[in-house]
């Protein structure tokens, strides 16, 4: 029935707007909503505060049933902000901490998982504090009593160190510690001691004092400064109110301030009664004497929120441990539950300080307030500066460090930063003394940072700062921002120094971020409801009508919307539509969003929204799949004041804090339990950073990148002035590289020829060029290229190959790799692994790089009948390593292999160039089976040779046969092409082989010593080298030429394992038999010398 009497008003009212209006109040477009509503105001009997501020609802009901202001921090901010437009607003506040909160858990639970106890407790903030009490004269009952203000200094470290019972009540388990410590101030700004400590009295004032009398006066003339002093007012204050705060401000990186900020009022007020504790208070000020209304401000000053977040139930306090409530609480109602959360709902947390329960009833910070008061302490400027104050000691010889926390920004390049750590002393030392300063945790680890210092000396009377030196390297490691923890020891050789402030902390804030992440915004997830509901889950109230697609021509009219031709589709909740419950209105994108590989994200959307009379609109984020629904923003009215017009407005909210989860987003509508307008919904999107652009001209020496890279991990050397990337490199053994210079070292989008390949064995244009401080070429390294789809387009135009065909080459090294193509945003990035990094990589067909040759030869030695012997292999004399100079080696396994492809031994394959045959382009080491296959280290494969792909002359030798050569040059590619010596191919020179029978053909054997020539006899002969090869052998003790020599042997010559100069299987009758039966022997004499046809 709550409509009822509404329904009638409301009839009445569209009688008269019809005829007033008439067609005037339309929605003309979604750039902005007409409505047609009457104009109505809440009737209420609203107060101000001395005729300064309006109350806002919440204070109204308040004052109106407890006949006390409890706080006027919200009123008096939201004053604040419309005196300095710069200064931010709630939600921009909330944006620059919620990060920052998020970093301070992480970095608290990594101290906590490194199992250092010390490094994982909280630093202690030791806040000076001042009260300066503010009255007309000596003796007025303003003028507080010093107990009182000692009284309330007592009850805030009760407070604030969870000491004041809530550690074993019910909220127990998330009660917790702020390790902050209020000292009365010592010292007047002058450094004069002060007669009583923490206090200022203020004379000149009498009588009841406004806030405006606060603000315009008494606190510009009476502030000390608020880096040194947290400052505290104390007065009559008029109008029922207690007590307001000045809200926190953020700044650009943590600890540097901004220039928005009312410095000369920052503080709080509170009513001279309201000073004392639960064990000393104030006689006059009833339920509120216990100080509460101190530690209540003092957690708006340093960043808490009212528990009900100044809203209703679907307002958040952006503390996810205070349970959701619907308004403040008066008393102590232990009992209260005004917002139902469904299972797992608790009731108020009426205990908590930032309630507006009975000061008695009040015991808890929970954990996560915990989190915002320290996040603040370390970031907000006139807060973060306090703990290094020595305003609250008495002067003496203390050191400290000049401030608790600082922060670096981590350079990309291969440079460093020096910080300089100051220490202090607030008065000479009787005698010299002696600080040393230690790293106590942080995670930040030793390839980050170095101690360059670590002793200061204070000379006795002295009391100049002293300083030591964190030198910060510059990396390019992605690793989140890291911290540095500093303490020091002291030796006061029997003086008087002491210890102060001994924890100080560096955050080294990392810069570097993702390649995939620092482009420009792209849509992760958009919808601008053309097409329905398909892409939400929309939920409400059982009697409601929910959220649904509507445009101009078809959105219902209950009197206050008047559609025109319009046929853009939005999303909408009319509540004039309907007398019903709108309560739980929510439309939630089905799914969520994934943000896990974003560095950050936004969401942004048109709504049109006016509260006139009434209704709540949120935008709520949940990361538990939509279980729970904390407030993410609060959305305001898009009205202008007048009914008839509420333009839509576009909100973008960051997420930032958010990325690397997935998160559920949802609008949700409450109409407060009246009869408001609704909502309007249109253009939804959430963004995050895409790709960065590819670097694309040459920029060597230019805008080249330098980074570090002096141990495992991944860098992404990227242009130095555009920051377009160029490459990923990820160091997967360790090996310190140093100083790693990157750039694109040739450029364009064509393909072109390397080193003279032919065909379509080209390369593309473009070139990287990575030059190391330190080089090696058995590292393990993967190396990502990034290129435009213009620049790999004409490189699979010019050749018809594919993306996934590319092959990457690293010049001066026998690195040919093929590449793992990866989609990067519309371009690509190539990857693969090698084994250094120094050179110019590049990036073709494979042919262009390598060619694969199978030559087919016997060895006459050897050969018998259609197959080489493998005699050698069978008896175990082949060698693992090649005796060539390139000495590569094989898998013992290779020898197993029987049959034709058993290796028979090895051999030594050259290509030359086609241009000039004595050129040698390629050469290696093979293996040779008895088939007369020549085969790679494997026993298997086709020759590889890191060649590129062209005309080459063939050549193949053995350690005692002669080489031959092809007679004509071989069109190489990287699919192996035969070579087959065995068939009569012509070869190169005067009979090049011998022939074996039936056309069969074999290279020369004999050639014992090694020279290019064979003879039996004579002045080159091999028939005497064999002979003493075998007559001095050690094993030949009757010095016999019959004796027999077994094993690996250039002089045996048929290659059965054993080498006899006479006997039953002796070598030397090959060598005669050749020399004899070679055609150009035509006297047919011993003598005759046989020389090898390779072109020298």
């Amino acid at each position: 029935m709550r409509k009822i009497t509404k329904l009638i008003f409301v009839c009445i009212c569209v009688l008269s707007i019809n005829f007033s209006y008439g067609q005037t109040g339309v929605i003309t477009s979604k750039d902005q909503i007409n409505t047609v509503k009457p104009t109505k105001k809440k009737n209420s009997n609203s107060s101000n505060v001395n005729g300064n501020l309006q109350l806002n609802e919440e204070n109204q009901r308040f004052l109106n049933e407890n006949g006390v202001v409890r706080c006027l921090t919200e009123e008096y901010n939201e004053q604040l902000r419309a005196n300095n437009p710069n200064r931010r607003s709630k939600q921009q506040f909330e944006d620059w901490l919620a990060p920052l909160v998020q970093s301070y858990k992480a970095e608290q639970a990594a101290r906590v998982a490194s199992g250092n106890a010390s490094a994982a407790q909280m630093p202690v903030y030791n806040i000076p504090i001042i009260f300066h009490v503010v009255s007309g004269s000596p003796g007025d009952a303003a003028d507080l009593d010093a107990q009182y203000v000692n009284a309330q200094i007592d009850q805030l470290n009760l407070d604030f160190s969870n000491q004041a019972g809530a550690a074993s009540g019910p909220w127990a388990a998330v009660a917790a510690d702020a390790q902050i410590v209020f000292v009365p101030a010592q010292v007047d700004p002058s450094g004069n001691p002060l007669a009583e400590p923490g206090i200022n009295r203020v004379y000149g004032y009498p009588g009841q004092l406004s806030q405006a009398d606060f603000e315009n006066t008494i606190k510009p003339a009476t502030i000390w400064d608020r880096t040194l002093y947290c400052n505290n007012w104390t007065g009559n204050l008029g109008g029922g109110l207690l007590g307001y705060a000045q809200f926190p401000e953020g700044s650009t990186l943590p600890g540097m301030p901004t220039t928005d900020e009312p410095n000369n009022t920052d503080g709080v007020v509170c009513l001279y009664t309201s000073i004392g504790s639960v064990a000393n208070p104030h006689p006059n000020g009833g339920v509120y004497a216990a100080g509460r209304t101190l530690t209540h401000e003092i957690g708006h000053w340093i960043g808490l929120r009212h528990i009900w977040g100044d809203g209703n139930c679907n307002v958040d306090d952006f503390c996810n441990d205070t349970p959701t409530q619907g308004g403040s609480s008066s008393g102590c109602p232990t009992t209260a539950d005004t917002c139902n959360d469904g299972a797992g709902d608790q009731r108020d947390m009426v205990e908590n300080y930032m309630d507006y329960s009975y000061d008695t009833c009040m015991n808890i910070f929970t954990a996560d307030q915990v989190a915002r008061m320290v996040t603040v302490m370390q970031n907000s400027p006139g807060r973060s500066e306090l703990p290094n104050s020595t305003t609250g000691n008495a002067p003496s010889p203390s050191v400290s460090f000049a401030v608790s926390s600082a922060n670096v920004v981590e350079g990309s390049d291969c440079s460093f930063t020096d910080v300089t750590v100051d220490l202090s002393i607030a008065q000479g030392p009787s005698q010299n003394a002696t600080a040393n300063v230690s790293v106590n945790g942080g995670t930040a680890d030793s390839n980050d940072f170095v101690l360059l210092n670590n002793v200061v000396n204070f000379s006795a009377g002295a009391t100049a700062n002293q300083s030591v030196t964190l030198r910060v390297y510059n990396d390019d490691f992605i690793e989140g921002d890291e911290t540095i923890d500093l303490t020091f020891t002291l030796n006061n050789n029997g003086g008087d120094a002491t210890v102060g402030n001994s924890a100080y902390t560096l955050t080294i804030n990392d810069d570097d971020i993702l390649p995939t992440q620092g482009g420009n915004l792209q849509d992760i997830f958009s919808d601008d409801f053309e097409s329905g509901f398909g892409q939400w889950t929309v939920t409400g109230a059982p009697s409601a009508t929910d959220f649904a697609i509507g445009n101009n021509t078809t959105f219902p009219d209950a009197g206050y919307f008047n559609p025109t031709g319009n046929a853009t589709n939005y999303a909408y909740i009319n509540d004039d539509d309907c007398n019903c419950d709108m309560s739980d209105e929510r439309m939630e994108i089905t799914g969520g969003v994934d943000l896990t590989n974003y560095s950050s994200a936004e969401v942004s959307f048109d709504y049109s929204f006016d509260d006139t009379y009434g209704g709540t609109l949120t935008l709520e984020l949940s990361l538990d799949g939509g279980a729970t629904w904390p407030l993410a923003a609060q959305l305001g009215t898009t009205g202008t004041g007048t009914a008839q017009n509420v333009p839509f407005q576009t909100i973008t909210i960051d997420l930032s804090a958010y990325v690397g989860q997935v998160v559920h987003l949802s609008i949700h509508y409450n109409d407060d339990g009246g009869w408001a307008q609704g909502v309007v919904v249109d253009n939804f999107a959430v963004r995050g950073p895409g790709p960065r652009a590819v670097q694309t001209a040459v920029n060597s020496t230019v805008s080249n990148d330098f980074s570090i890279l002096p141990s495992a991990g991944t860098i992404y050397p990227s242009d130095s002035g555009s920051n377009d990337v160029m490459l990923g490199i990820t160091n997967n053994d360790g090996f310190d590289y140093g100083c790693v210079d990157s750039s694109v070292s040739r450029s364009g989008t064509n393909a072109q020829s390397y080193n003279g390949s032919a065909g379509t064995n080209l390369v593309m244009d473009k070139t990287f060029t990575i030059t190391p401080t330190n080089t090696t070429n058995s590292g393990n390294n993967t190396v990502e290229f990034y290129v435009t789809a213009a620049e790999v387009a004409g490189f699979t135009g010019a050749t018809g190959l594919t993306v996934n065909d590319i092959y990457a080459h690293r010049a001066g090294s026998d690195d040919v790799v093929a590449l793992t193509a990866t989609p990067f945003g519309s371009d690509y990035s190539l990857s693969g692994d090698f084994t250094g990094l120094n050179g110019t990589y590049y990036l073709g067909a494979e042919g262009a790089f390598r060619s694969r040759v199978s030559p087919r030869l016997f060895l006459s030695g050897a050969f018998s009948g259609t197959l080489m012997n493998d005699d050698l292999r069978s008896n175990g004399y082949i060698p693992t390593t090649s005796p060539y100079s390139d000495a590569i080696t094989c898998d013992a396994a290779v020898f197993n292999v029987t049959g034709n492809d058993a290796i028979v031994d090895w051999v030594w394959v050259e290509l030359r160039d086609a241009t000039n045959n004595t050129t040698i382009s390629a050469s290696t080491s093979a293996l040779l089976q008895r088939d007369g296959d020549v085969v790679d280290v494997d026993g298997v494969s086709p020759l590889t040779l890191t060649v590129p792909g062209k005309d080459y002359f063939v050549v193949v030798n053995h350690r005692n046969h002669l080489g031959t050569m092809s007679l004509n040059t071989v069109a190489l590619t990287a699919t192996a092409s035969v070579v087959d010596f065995t068939n009569g191919l012509s070869t190169f020179g005067s009979n090049g082989q011998t022939d074996l029978g039936a056309g069969v053909m074999g290279l020369w054997a004999g050639n014992v010593d090694g020279n290019t020539s064979i003879q039996y006899s004579g002045a080159n002969a091999d028939s005497p080298t064999l002979l003493s090869y075998v007559l001095n052998d050690s094993g030949n003790f009757l010095n016999t030429a019959t004796y027999s020599v077994s094993g690996y042997s250039n002089y045996d010559i048929n290659m059965d394992g054993n080498t006899q100069y006479t006997g039953a299987t002796p070598d030397t009758p090959k060598i005669l038999q050749l020399v004899l039966s070679h055609p150009g022997n035509f006297l047919n004499t011993t003598t005759y010398e046989i020389t090898e046809q390779l072109p020298q």
